[in-house]
């Protein structure tokens, strides 16, 4: 069955990146995943810009469980505020609070896309 849409030739594929800046988000989520080797373990982070250029358009981030990287969780967690203890903390405290993120758009298997580059409290 054909499906016509007006246009259709004309829209791009894919998720376009947004351009290299500082933008205000919220943080939606973090959710704890494995490397695909299984070696180590990591948190995907969600974020929706709060700019109103590209309100609502999404951002992600990765960090590393490893002790050697902790660094970045720790900037992310005190850019946003969350609470966290000497026993770690919990990604769920983190949904809803906000912070900036630095962004750069890289080349990533032949196409652009957004890179997180450090966290700033808002």
């Amino acid at each position: 069955m054909r499906i016509g849409i007006q246009g259709f030739d004309k829209i791009k594929s894919g998720v376009e990146p947004v351009p290299a800046g500082t933008y205000d988000v919220i943080c939606e989520g973090g959710e704890e995943k494995t490397n695909k080797e299984g070696t180590a373990k990591y948190i995907n982070w969600t974020f929706s810009i709060l700019n109103e250029e590209f309100i609502g358009k999404k951002l992600f981030d990765m960090t590393s469980l490893k002790e050697t990287a902790l660094w970045k969780l720790k900037g992310l967690l005190n850019a946003l505020e969350a609470p966290q203890d000497d026993d770690g903390f919990a990604t769920e405290d983190a949904v809803g609070l906000k912070c900036k993120v630095v962004v750069q758009v890289e080349s990533y298997e032949g196409r652009e896309q957004n890179k997180i580059t450090n966290h700033l409290p808002l």
